[in-house]
């Protein structure tokens, strides 16, 4: 039934694509198939992409010892003994892991017995969960004689293939623009004027050094079929068909793989805490091994390792989903930069509805193709930059969506390399990490030089923070920070139908902060990029038109996520009031909303951060000597306050009644400002904090600040029974908003292409 239903949405102009209509095919790929399969290599199904299949039945319960002892053995020797389609039961209570716990299992799950019952503690410089692992490798040139084109699902293989079987996962590469040959070391790196791939010289950034492999061309692809040719040569037909237009023989493209034993297929991480606060490892958690759909779900990080809280490498449809990041050691936040979640060359994934916190939410390392970040949510940034956003920083990615997501703001850069057709779908983005006043590196969207053949539609970006339109450098507090070292960025750029707090008197309609303009549309483009134009989607009703801007380009309908439990009579089994976020959140047809005049809410993720109960576990107490209070602004004198980058977030007082009333959870407050030799830079400790408040409390001496505040988690704080009322964001599954209009459409949640 849901292809059915998936037809009857299809308006004339989207038949086939959600983008139909509005970007040129050349530019954009078929996202709805990005996350999760709809069949799994075992048999099981999935309802949608962001849902793992059900049905998996208790294999066995490996209980706690509530103790510190090291558990790593008893994990791995427990999943193992796991049949196909089984799930291993983790009990309540802390289970430490000092050793490297390696799962790779196939469709086995990984459950905890809740988010706030299950903690996975990682511990020390040795202490690692690895879904998948390195083991093995295989490797096989491509042969002429084969399609190998945009969309090719088979490619013939020399005699290295030999040892290739069905259900294994390889990745096909070429080398980067100018080199061939083994290792890729004939030729020169030169700019082709077109589709460009370099990696980090001076060629294709502003660096001398370089960063990312020679061959960043890469997507991961599933082995459904390999046939002996009789000349030592196989036919390899494989899933999803290559989405990159500039596959090319004499790029050398060369497939590899790994031992299918060390490569996961069908693996779970749900419903536990991960408390990597001891870490000392580079990644704690890492999913990597070439994995195929694989997922982590309902899963809390708390605190990271050396670089990073989660690293994502080498997968095929991976997900990520209703899970909740807080990047910082609660009570010894660190001074330096902290990534999130690391992510290289990956393949059609799909990371949404997720919240990160304390830290960079996402880096790309490269290499990622046919990606999906959607819906997820950013706040209380920890560098020095005041950075919360999701960045393409190394060489490789391409035909990526980027929809719905709240955050600072979101770039492809040339750090280290180049970038190409990418896509910023309905996002809300407020240039930088409020409630702090930035005076760097405030942007909303930024193309860096090399970042080629972009498209940005129905974005919502601006807050005080942005001050220009267009800008070239991150200190010019523009919407768009657009490069100007490779003209090609801004002419094969396309920009239609966004929002923004800086109107021009081009907008359309005049002054309202939409922005319409053909010149802003890549409509003609000279030899080599004729493929690439895009027809000016004049049809559009934000530009005039008479054709609705689809909600989303790889949902038809709203999720069941989109409604969120506000407020808990018991938590998290029984809500007591929720809303239902609009579909979509952001874009020149929503109106209403709380950001950028009205074209902005919040998405689910941010409706779930601000109002999840607090864990008070993880709350530091600091005794306040003193206070004052000028024009709104509350300062509270502290001592030993901790040396961090950025001391931000929310907080509670208690001790002092006067002093403890205000935020969406009892007594809450949000950090603003922070006074003290260099506070802001790490290089000295706070003596003071400062946040909002609108009248004088009196003297708040003798009262103890409790921070951070970390959130306790379960993703029952989406899709919530319960007998609360919605807020004013009323607007339901199956609905979306047209010019400040509710229409209502089909209420099955299904997906198209499914």
């Amino acid at each position: 039934m849901r292809t059915l239903f998936a037809i009857l949405l299809l308006a004339g102009s989207c038949f086939g694509q959600l983008w139909s209509g509005v970007l040129a095919s050349s530019r954009a790929i078929d996202w709805t198939t990005s996350g999760l399969p709809a069949t799994l290599p075992d048999g099981e199904t999935t309802a949608n992409p962001w849902t793992p299949p059900t049905g998996r039945t208790l294999c066995n319960t490996l209980n706690s010892t509530h103790d510190s002892t090291d558990r790593t053995a008893a994990l791995i020797a427990a999943f193992a003994a796991c049949s196909p389609k089984t799930y291993l039961l983790l009990g309540s209570g802390p289970f430490y892991i000092s050793g490297d716990a390696y799962i790779a299992n196939n469709n086995v799950t990984l459950r905890g017995s809740g988010v706030m019952s299950t903690q996975l503690v990682i511990t020390g410089g040795s202490g690692q969960l690895e879904i998948g692992y390195a083991n093995g490798a295989g490797s096989a040139n491509v042969t002429s004689g084969s399609t190998f084109t945009k969309g090719s699902t088979s490619l013939i293989l020399d005699s290295g293939a030999s040892s290739l079987s069905v259900g294994t996962v390889i990745s096909i590469k070429q080398c980067n623009t100018g080199l061939s040959g083994s290792g890729c070391a004939t030729g020169t790196v030169a700019d082709n004027g077109s589709i460009f791939v370099c990696n980090g010289t001076l060629v294709c950034s502003g660096n001398t050094g370089t960063e990312g492999p020679s061959n960043a061309q890469q997507q991961q692809v599933y082995v459904t079929n390999v046939v002996n040719n009789g000349n030592s040569t196989y036919t390899v037909t494989f899933t999803p068909g290559l989405e990159m237009p500039n596959w090319s023989y004499s790029s050398t493209p060369t497939a590899n793989w790994q031992n299918t034993v060390a490569s996961p297929i069908g693996i779970g991480l749900e419903s536990m805490t991960v408390d990597e606060t001891g870490s000392s490892i580079g990644a704690p958690i890492t999913l990597h091994g070439f994995s195929y759909a694989s997922w982590i779900k309902n899963v809390r990080f708390i605190g990271r390792g050396l670089f990073y809280s989660l690293y994502v490498a080498g997968t095929l449809q991976t997900l990520i989903t209703n899970s909740y990041f807080f990047t910082q050691s609660p009570s010894a936040p660190s001074t330096v930069d902290s990534i999130i979640l690391e992510d290289i060359g990956n393949t059609s994934g799909l990371y949404v509805n997720n919240i990160f916190t304390g830290g960079y939410p996402i880096e790309g390392l490269g290499s990622n193709v046919g990606m999906v970040y959607a819906y997820n949510f950013g706040n209380f940034g920890t560098t020095a930059y005041y950075e919360n956003v999701m960045d393409q920083h190394v060489v490789g990615s391409s035909m990526l969506l980027l929809e719905g997501n709240q955050l600072g703001n979101i770039e492809d850069e040339d750090i280290w390399g180049t970038h190409n057709l990418n896509t910023f779908f309905r996002n809300n983005l407020s240039c930088a990490d409020p409630p702090y006043i930035v005076t760097d590196h405030p942007r909303g969207i930024h193309w860096g030089n090399y970042a080629r053949f972009e498209n940005a539609i129905g974005n919502a970006i601006g807050s005080s923070f942005c001050t220009s339109y267009q800008g070239t450098s991150a200190t010019d507090g523009a919407v768009w920070q657009i490069d100007t070292g490779d003209s090609l960025v801004a002419t094969t750029g396309m920009r239609w139908a966004n929002v923004s707090n800086i109107t021009q008197v081009s907008d359309t309609p005049t002054n309202s902060g939409k922005r319409c303009v053909s010149s802003e549309v890549p409509s003609s483009l000279s030899s080599p990029n004729t493929a690439y134009q895009n027809p000016v989607p004049t049809s559009l009703t934000a530009c005039g038109g008479s054709a609705t801007l689809v909600p989303s380009f790889f949902m038809s309908t709203a999720p069941s996520w989109f409604k969120v439990c506000k407020t808990w009579t018991s938590f998290p089994s029984s809500c007591n009031t929720m809303q239902t976020q609009p579909f979509p959140v952001a874009g020149p047809d929503v109106s209403g909303g709380s950001y950028i005049g009205g074209y902005a809410y919040d998405n689910p993720a941010a409706v779930a951060e601000a109002n999840l109960p607090i864990d008070t576990s993880y709350q530091n107490s600091y005794s306040v000597s003193s206070s004052s209070w000028s024009s709104g602004t509350e300062t509270l004198y502290i001592s030993g306050l901790p040396t961090t980058t950025h001391l931000n977030g929310r907080f509670q007082l208690t001790g002092v009644p006067a002093c403890n009333t205000g935020g969406s959870n009892p007594s809450e407050f949000v950090i603003t400002g922070c006074l003290g030799t260099n506070c802001t830079l790490g290089t000295g400790a706070p003596t003071a904090v400062q946040y909002a408040l609108a009248a004088d409390p009196g003297s708040c001496a003798g009262a103890t600040m409790k921070w951070p505040d970390v959130r306790q988690f379960d993703e029952a704080v989406y899709n919530a029974s319960g007998s609360g009322g919605s807020t004013p964001d009323s607007i339901g599954p199956g609905m979306r908003v047209s010019g400040g209009t509710v229409i209502t459409e089909l209420k099955d949640n299904v997906k198209v292409g499914r």
